[in-house]
């Protein structure tokens, strides 16, 4: 049997499978109407490419201490984290750039407040006695908030 040439031509597209012919010019016609018009199979292979990027890049910040669930030793508080060593650096340096941009340009004026609200406020402001969040469990989640699906009902 002869061996091809270097200086043969590609097979043409007729030899090739069906099915691969098929998927072959569908991706031609999706690479042709753009990025505004992609069908919905490739944006929800997108969003699921990201999902699985999204998962990726927290599970690296938590295994390097950018951030610690704070008082992870009696199992943590969920929305809670602590900045680890290299997360101080970053926030630190989105503060310098913060500052650098609203207060020594924009010539606005910083204000630090806490961030822990005492109970007579709370009070005061009617949350105590009238503000109810209705919970549900779920058990593959864990608490979640009624609030949503409240409001399709009321």
């Amino acid at each position: 049997m002869a061996m091809p040439s270097v200086h043969s031509k590609p097979p043409s597209r007729i030899s090739m499978q069906p099915s691969k012919l098929k998927t072959d010019l569908s991706w031609r016609r999706i690479r042709s109407r753009g990025s505004s018009k992609m069908p919905l199979v490739v944006t929800l292979v997108t969003a699921a490419l990201a999902v699985k990027l999204s998962l990726a890049v927290v599970n690296m910040l938590g295994r390097r201490l950018f951030y610690i669930p704070c008082f992870k030793i009696y199992r943590g508080v969920a929305g809670l984290h602590d900045y680890g060593p290299p997360g101080c650096t970053v926030k630190a340096n989105v503060l310098a750039f913060w500052r650098q941009h609203f207060i020594l340009e924009e010539n606005m004026l910083e204000v630090d407040c806490p961030c822990v609200t005492p109970e007579v406020v709370l009070k005061a402001s009617g949350h105590v006695d009238k503000f109810t969040d209705l919970m549900v469990k779920d058990e593959k989640i864990g608490l979640l908030s009624c609030g949503p699906f409240v409001k399709g009902f009321l």
